[in-house]
């Protein structure tokens, strides 16, 4: 009975991720790489204007020409410390929660400490998506043109 329970439990679990390894393209981007958050740049803009009336150089930062190139920077910004927070430190904690699981042997004590770690790394994720919620409703209700949004 346990090797059958086994058998499918390995199989419901390939299964699916045999299926998905035909194609790595999801929503535009491939899965093995950068995921989807805000990875940079950050400034938007630069500050260095151009003398008289020379034209800016091709592939270079354009320059800062209203209050929305600087709103845009800050957003970079708070959308950056998002994805890390999603993409980076949320996996990590959760990572740690669970070996601290396995390793508990048992122990109440360390069981509840494992479990404190996973409850906290779900608040943050809470947290971080809805501080992209709230930063995202303030960008729309402004109606800021030129501000683009998180994983665009």
């Amino acid at each position: 009975m346990k090797g059958i329970f086994l058998a499918l439990l390995v199989v419901s679990s390939l299964v699916p991720a045999i299926a998905s390894a035909q194609s790595t393209a999801v929503h535009g981007y491939d899965i093995w790489s950068v995921p989807p958050g805000f990875w940079g740049p950050i400034v938007s803009c630069t500050g260095n204007y151009p003398i008289g009336a020379q034209a800016q150089p091709a592939g270079t930062t354009p320059y800062c020409q209203s209050l929305n190139d600087l709103l845009q920077t800050f957003i970079n910004a708070i959308y950056l410390l998002m994805s890390i927070g999603l993409f980076i430190i949320a996996p990590i904690l959760f990572i740690i929660g669970g070996i601290m699981m396995i390793m508990s042997s048992g122990n109440p004590e360390k069981i509840g400490q494992a479990r404190k770690t996973m409850i906290g790394a779900v608040i943050g994720v809470v947290i971080v998506l809805s501080a992209y919620l709230i930063v995202n409703t303030i960008v729309s209700v402004l109606n800021i043109k030129g501000v683009s949004g998180f994983g665009s």
